[in-house]
């Protein structure tokens, strides 16, 4: 069902009535709120964007749409836009989703804080 006008990636208020297409905009998206949309570890996220998981309400976890860039999984990283994914982690590697358990050598599949999200991390 399409909601509003705005397409995902879209500057959006970050309360009150917004017009993204989804109906969904993440107040809390770097660069300032934007329209984006729900996704699986599978996909569903436009070219340019990946699917991550976001903290949608205290300890409370989604998989949205975030913009990305163009680095795989491993290559360093600033912030989540840098990577393919849109997963930067902490350590300032790319990082993938790992639904299916697979990931590169040097790395294995790991919760994220909901168990039911699972991202690959160095071992």
């Amino acid at each position: 069902d399409i909601l509003g006008s705005l397409p995902i990636g879209s500057p959006c208020p970050a309360s009150g009535t917004n017009n993204c297409r989804s109906g969904l905009c993440n107040p809390g998206a770097p660069g300032g709120a934007m329209c984006t949309q729900t996704c699986t570890a599978g996909g569903g996220c436009p070219a340019s964007f990946g699917c991550k998981p976001e903290e949608v309400d205290t300890g409370v976890y989604a998989l949205l749409c975030a913009r990305s860039g163009s680095l795989l999984v491993g290559e360093t990283c600033g912030r989540d836009a840098d990577c393919e994914s849109a997963i930067c982690k902490d350590g300032g590697y790319c990082s993938r989703l790992c639904a299916d358990g697979l990931c590169p050598s040097g790395y294995r599949c790991d919760p994220t804080p909901t168990a039911s999200i699972r991202t690959c991390v160095r071992e």
